[in-house]
């Protein structure tokens, strides 16, 4: 696993590559006493993946398994924007089903600002 290593204020700060290197670093050690950064590098991978037809169809499918409702609080696509969010980078570009959830805008914010972590049935 590479990552870099930087103290700042007396804090760990491990910046990663990859999504899926930070998490399977969380998944081996937790986050205890350290925080985890994500490098430019691994924004423009998850970035440029997402504009790619393979996700674009992951995406459909996902969507249509959840009958285009969110999946938090079944707000219906017609009321607005849904999004199909990661659960898991660990797999990214080879995602199972269950590691998209579909949420509306509002669930999908709410979910990032709180990091809430959701088992989506």
């Amino acid at each position: 696993m590479n990552h870099i290593v930087s103290l700042v204020d007396g804090r760990v700060i491990l910046t990663f590559d990859s999504l899926a290197e930070a998490e399977a670093y969380l998944a081996a050690k937790g986050s205890e006493g350290v925080e985890i950064n994500i490098s430019e590098v691994a924004r423009w991978e998850y970035r440029g993946y997402v504009q790619t037809a393979i996700w674009r169809k992951k995406r459909d499918r996902a969507l249509r398994a959840a009958r285009y409702r969110c999946q938090v609080c079944n707000r219906q696509k017609s009321r607005g924007i849904l999004h199909t969010h990661h659960r898991t980078y660990a797999r990214l570009g080879h995602e199972q089903p269950g590691d998209l959830t579909v949420l509306c805008q509002t669930c999908h914010e709410l979910f990032h600002e709180a990091g809430i972590t959701l088992e989506i049935e």
